[in-house]
């Protein structure tokens, strides 16, 4: 997800390799007319900046979803033979019976990754809706419904938060009952549970979401979030760590590190937290920072952190 950060950026190889801890850089264009899609796509070297593989991919087709599978075997195909690599697990494409559904999920997925803004997440699952009317069964679709109306109300101002959470619970649980090893619905579950203080239960839709998807961060912090509401702190901070190097620009999960900082009775490691979500966009985190300030050094100069923070 932090990849999301560079979008459009005019920022070196180099200077993005180095925030996001990566040795290499996947870097490419996508253009389309029509039923035609051309993709161009070049591996880079992070250290020297130089290209070391590049390719373009043609496909004429109207199928959106049969285009981006095959380009995407295609292009771990030759990266793996590339770099000796073997690939560790299948590709996971979603399914749907339209590729207009899909259309609509990529775009609320894509809503859905900036995550600030008052309409943000209420326009994604807008189009989440809109792809689910078209294809009832589209399970990943379900899923993320489920998500970020289960979270939704953490970053939108909405009065409406009961009716989020019902519809998290409906879909989370339309989608299990299409496809058990949806991970997004058992993270929707995780995030319900919370909310409704069945702790432990909770933590165990977490895991469950993790273990089917390993390499999502998003899931690896559910189960740290998890592991700190009952009070493992310790637990709770070496997985969020390890994670936040593996995706490091989302400003949330920062925050997150705060949090469990705080819990753990660590004022100045969740200062830092606090400071380096603020900075990475995430506005909201200067209401915590204020009150660290406080506690330190007084109403004055709290105050004045704020009118510095929002004047900028």
């Amino acid at each position: 997800t932090s990849s999301f950060a560079f979008k459009d950026s005019q920022k070196d190889s180099s200077e993005i390799a180095a925030e996001l801890n990566v040795a290499y850089i996947l870097d490419g264009s996508v253009r389309r007319k029509d039923e035609l899609f051309r993709v161009a796509v070049q591996l880079i070297d992070a250290v020297n900046g130089f290209q070391i593989w590049s390719h373009a991919y043609v496909e004429n087709d109207s199928n959106l979803l049969r285009v981006q599978e095959k380009i995407s075997r295609a292009i771990i195909g030759d990266l793996s033979t590339h770099l000796g690599l073997q690939q560790s697990q299948p590709i996971a494409i979603a399914a749907s019976k339209s590729s207009k559904a899909y259309e609509l999920f990529l775009q609320g997925r894509e809503m859905t990754q900036r995550l600030n803004g008052q309409n943000t997440l209420l326009t994604a699952i807008s189009l989440f809706e809109q792809a689910i009317a078209i294809d009832p069964e589209f399970t990943e679709a379900l899923g993320w419904l489920a998500s970020v109306s289960a979270i939704v109300t953490e970053f939108s101002n909405t009065p409406d938060w009961k009716r989020h959470f019902q519809r998290a619970r409906i879909a989370a649980e339309q989608c299990l009952m299409l496809n058990t090893d949806c991970s997004a619905a058992w993270f929707a579950l995780g995030a319900i549970n919370s909310r409704e203080f069945r702790l432990d239960d909770s933590l165990t839709c977490y895991l469950k979401a993790s273990k089917l998807a390993p390499h999502d961060a998003g899931s690896a912090f559910g189960v740290a979030i998890g592991y700190a509401a009952i009070g493992h702190q310790d637990k709770a901070l070496e997985i969020a760590q390890e994670w936040v190097q593996r995706d490091p620009l989302r400003a949330i999960w920062h925050g997150s590190i705060a949090g469990m900082h705080l819990m753990a009775g660590d004022k100045e490691a969740a200062k830092t937290s606090l400071l380096r979500c603020l900075e990475l966009g995430y506005g909201a985190a200067a209401f915590p920072l204020a009150k660290l300030i406080e506690e330190r050094d007084g109403s004055e100069a709290a105050i004045q952190f704020m009118s510095d923070s929002y004047a900028v």
